[in-house]
């Protein structure tokens, strides 16, 4: 059971990371380098590298479950835009 947890909690990380990399660049086809972008992406990297360092290396329970909710969060807009690219 511990190990299937582990697993579970290693593809949450790789998930986190990936979906904060793709917020980025969201960030930036929609602003550019536009006047509100430096700040958005500024607060959003402090964002993730806090809920990253809490969650992951500290294993606090709010942080994790920040990063289960961020997780789920990006994935179901993904999806919508999937299904809307594809029809």
């Amino acid at each position: 059971m511990k190990i299937n947890k582990e697993k579970n909690f290693q593809f949450y990380k790789i998930l986190f990371v990936m979906s904060a990399l793709v917020t980025l660049y969201l960030y930036y086809t929609d602003y550019g380098k536009d006047f509100l972008f430096h700040p958005r992406v500024f607060l959003s990297l402090l964002f993730f590298i806090l809920v990253y360092y809490y969650g992951v290396y500290q294993k606090k329970p709010f942080a994790l479950f920040l990063v289960k909710l961020f997780v789920w969060l990006q994935i179901i807009p993904f999806i919508f835009f999937l299904v809307d690219a594809l029809t």
